[in-house]
């Protein structure tokens, strides 16, 4: 089912949108044919939460890469580009993926992954096909030197995002 939705004067297009306030709903996500291949035989069942809405104990990730050459890097935001996007599109339980510069050092940058919860970050994006062909390409850049450090945390509830 297909339809599409008027958000702040924006079309959007999804693939199914059922949202109640306050409420978390679970539907059936069968994956058309316009998906990439990995996902396109698996049925799954899966939490749908509006990236926008709040989620009590989400999974967060910070992933620092330190790069030893300029070039190193630039292959690494090229990578990272589609991987996003795939991410955006169709990891609905990503609450954020987005990657960010060191203002201090020019080689380092930081990826910030949010998640529903660990159990997605760990059954869902650490082992989709596109994952796992974007890890094999980065490990070539862990070959030619470069670092990574990484820490994850679950959510207090304390503040606000």
């Amino acid at each position: 089912m297909k339809m599409t939705i008027n958000v702040n004067g924006q079309l959007v297009s999804t693939l199914l949108f059922a949202l109640t306030i306050g409420t978390v709903l679970t539907v059936m996500l069968r994956a058309p044919s316009s998906l990439p291949s990995s996902t396109e035989s698996s049925t799954k069942t899966h939490s749908i939460i509006p990236r926008t809405a709040h989620v009590a104990n989400a999974f967060y990730l910070g992933v620092a890469i330190t790069f030893p050459s300029n070039e190193d890097k630039e292959t690494f935001v090229e990578l990272f580009k589609p991987m996003a996007k795939y991410v955006e599109d169709f990891e609905l339980g990503t609450l954020s993926y987005q990657l960010q510069q060191s203002d201090k050092d020019p080689l380092r940058v930081h990826v910030l992954e949010r998640y529903k919860d660990k159990d997605y970050y760990l059954n869902v994006h650490k082992t989709s096909k596109e994952f796992l062909a974007f890890r094999a390409e980065l490990q070539k850049l862990f070959d030619k030197g470069a670092k990574v450090e990484g820490q994850s945390y679950i959510e207090t509830d304390i503040g606000f995002i």
